[in-house]
């Protein structure tokens, strides 16, 4: 219906009052469109910069010799798993 409608405005068919306020309804749907698309995409940047910065967090974490057994009771399984959840998340992940 609406590519129909539209070729017969192309063809260049008078305007009615309905045909005005169609065209009104379509440019503000495309407005909408247009605006929420920018938003999506800033939040999709801003996602990957996050994603970004949390693949180079495990990228440091995944690497050997970033685990040294200190003695305090909170890094006993730092020093056990020596970066393998670091490592399996960044294997998951591509």
């Amino acid at each position: 219906m609406s590519k129909e409608r539209l070729e017969k405005l192309r063809n260049g068919t008078t305007f009615s009052s309905e045909d005005i306020d169609w065209i009104m309804e379509r440019a503000m749907l495309y407005e909408i469109s247009r605006d929420s698309f920018i938003v999506v995409d800033k939040e999709n940047e801003q996602l990957r910069a996050e994603n970004k910065r949390y693949r180079e967090a495990l990228e440091f974490y995944a690497k050997r010799g970033h685990y040294i057994a200190s003695g305090y009771p909170n890094t006993e399984l730092q020093a056990i798993e020596y970066g393998e959840i670091a490592r399996k998340s960044l294997e998951e992940s591509k």
